[in-house]
């Protein structure tokens, strides 16, 4: 199993800026939480990690701060998306199981994710 620990992403709201009218771009704190998963996938790959060929299993832990709650759908795909992005599988569709569970209250915001083969 591969751990990684980052700090809650941006729901999907803010993922996407209007850019000159009807065109979008990455908000720059999609682009910093991004930056944070794929650095963490590169140190797990760093200290003996292999990336993941076959069937992979994702669980994932939302710890949200006080006052604040997110869907935890909208953690989800960026979430994969940057752990492609990463190195630690070559795509999300290898992904056949997903668990999240959001907990509500906590000090920090982050989220912890186990990644292994199913």
């Amino acid at each position: 199993m591969i751990r990684l620990e980052v700090e809650i992403p941006p729901s999907w709201g803010r993922v996407n800026r209007r850019y000159k009218g009807k065109r979008y771009r990455l908000s720059d704190t999609y682009k910093t939480f991004k930056a944070a998963i794929q650095e963490a996938c590169e140190d797990a790959l760093a200290q003996g990690a292999q990336p993941l060929e076959g069937a992979v299993s994702v669980s994932m832990w939302v710890y949200c701060e006080p006052g604040k709650t997110l869907d935890v759908d909208a953690v989800v795909k960026p979430t994969l998306d940057a752990m492609q992005k990463g190195g630690l599988f070559a795509d999300d569709k290898q992904v056949i199981r997903l668990a999240v569970q959001r907990e509500d209250n906590q000090d920090v915001g982050r989220v912890v994710v186990l990644v292994g083969e199913a």
